[in-house]
């Protein structure tokens, strides 16, 4: 649509606007820092969260905060004490709602589960910061070069949901060994649900230099949010390995050969429609699972930048970053599809679907299914590339952003060409001598090349921004959107946050 359309065109404006200007950065950051308290983000790890006011250090800070969120029509308080002693980094968010009518409500929600998941951010470093743990928000999560996980998020449909994860971080001294385990949300794991990972990796010696990472991921149950509509479980297992070893030097960086290997084993027997002959004669295909690689690539990071170019291969109906930024929105799909008509022909394929639906002419169709009904299924094996450039200054000014293009192996002329896409752009200026801070985001993932303007639970993009108006008064706005089928009418819904206010940080 034109509306997205313009975005993308905002994003590449701001991108070739801040090339001319993000070096001054560092210069207008010392001027904001004499001035105004500085509080970390507690997203990068490499931060040294060191706090400093009118030249003395803290150990506690607050914000507070009045918003109006204007999709909900409800005005927005939050306090949050933000706590920083050594070891222990600790940000909650006391928010309530105030609902102005009664069309689509927030709540507020003060149980026990609900407090723990007003918890922004926990984390705990011991034993010199070998073992690290965290509990909250996740964002940006990736294992590996990220085939199969990819910039995870568990938070992308808040104020709605809020979801509080958690992750664990282990490593001997010299990091030749690497641990990693996330849980993507806590309540949904006394339920027996959940998005769990593992991954783990190693350096094989300092003569030959090469790492090799081996990673698992589940979903325990996909339909854990539908039990009032499906009542069964479905689990996913996915499996990938990744490698990198140092191949050449070019200006004293090493330039990395990296790959990966990812696969995803389905709890029943896929079986899928291919076309592959002249006469269109219909071939039935099944599969237990499928996988793709991710090689050969090359990855080069030179003082701020780091490039990756990568050869794609995949196995037929399989997704590259399957567990992705909207992976918890994509998740199930609630589809009107008249099973019995469309699929009269092909028993496997209505038996399958019948599963996820009650009453046959709708259907909770899980992600890696959703290509059965929606007449863009890679039927065919598929080859491309990948690609993806970062320019970080550090953790308000940046650029990220994601390609990959596959197209299937097939001499039919109605071969597809699938597509995905991230864009993330943060910087930090002035405004009228007033500094702020902007960021710009965007995710369409395996989308197919016709269906770039459709929207659908694969698209999320928005923006937010931070003007510091006096001291240590700013004024905030964010615009997120979303997609997908809140009401569950089949219909898709554009769920837009859209939340201006004032925020003092003391």
């Amino acid at each position: 649509m034109l509306y997205l359309k313009n975005i993308l065109f905002l994003f590449i404006l701001s991108f070739i606007f801040s090339l001319n200007t993000i070096d001054s950065v560092s210069v207008l950051k010392d001027s904001i820092n004499q001035k105004s308290i500085l509080i970390p983000n507690y997203n990068n790890d490499n931060f040294q969260f060191e706090f400093d006011y009118l030249g003395k250090n803290r150990k506690i800070f607050y914000h507070s905060q009045i918003s109006y969120i204007n999709n909900s029509n409800a005005i927005k308080l939050n306090f949050s004490p933000i706590f920083n002693y050594q070891k222990i980094k600790f940000k909650i968010d006391f928010e309530h709602f105030f609902n102005l009518d009664n069309s689509n409500p927030l709540t507020n929600n003060w149980s026990f589960i609900g407090l723990l998941e007003k918890i922004d951010y926990f984390r705990l470093k011991l034993f010199n910061n070998k073992l690290n743990f965290f509990l909250g928000e996740i964002s940006n999560l990736s294992f590996g070069h990220g085939y199969l996980l990819n910039k995870y998020g568990n938070n992308y449909n808040y104020p709605i949901d809020r979801n509080v994860g958690f992750k664990l971080r282990l490593n001997n001294s010299n990091n030749s060994i690497l641990y990693n385990f996330f849980i993507s949300n806590i309540d949904e794991l006394s339920n027996s649900g959940s998005l769990i990972g593992n991954h783990i990796s190693f350096l094989v010696s300092d003569a030959l230099p090469l790492r090799i990472g081996f990673g698992h991921i589940v979903d325990h149950n996909q339909l854990v949010n539908y039990q009032d509509f499906i009542i069964q479980d479905r689990r996913i297992n996915a499996f990938e390995i990744d490698f990198d070893m140092p191949l050449f030097n070019i200006l004293k960086k090493n330039v990395l050969l990296i790959g990966e290997f990812s696969a995803i084993k389905f709890p029943d027997t896929r079986y899928y429609k291919r076309v592959d002959d002249s006469q269109f004669t219909n071939d039935k295909k099944f599969r237990d699972g499928v996988w793709g690689w991710m090689f050969p690539g090359l990855k080069y990071t030179i003082n701020n930048y780091s490039m990756m170019l990568a050869f794609n291969y995949n196995s037929s109906i399989f997704s590259p970053h399957y567990f992705n930024s909207t992976y918890d929105l994509e998740r199930v799909r609630y589809r009107l599809y008249d099973i019995l008509n469309n699929e009269e022909n092909f028993s496997n394929e209505s038996s399958e679907l019948m599963k996820f639906s009650s009453d046959s002419v709708s259907v909770f169709i899980p992600k890696d299914l959703y290509s059965m009904i929606n007449g863009y299924e890679n039927t065919f094996p598929t080859y491309g590339f990948s690609t993806s450039f970062d320019r970080i200054l550090d953790d308000n000014n940046y650029l990220s952003i994601q390609y990959s293009y596959l197209k299937e192996i097939t001499d039919n002329d109605k071969n597809l060409s699938f597509n995905s896409l991230w864009f993330d752009f943060a910087t930090s200026k002035n405004l009228f001598s007033f500094p702020y801070q902007l960021n710009l985001f965007l995710s369409k993932t395996f989308f197919e090349s016709s269906n770039f303007n459709s929207l659908d639970e694969n698209l999320m993009y928005g923006l937010s921004f931070n003007l510091n108006i006096y001291k240590n008064l700013f004024f905030l706005t964010e615009l997120r959107n979303t997609y997908y089928d809140q009401d569950i009418d089949g219909e898709i819904d554009r769920i837009s946050y859209i939340n201006t206010g004032l925020k003092i940080k003391f």
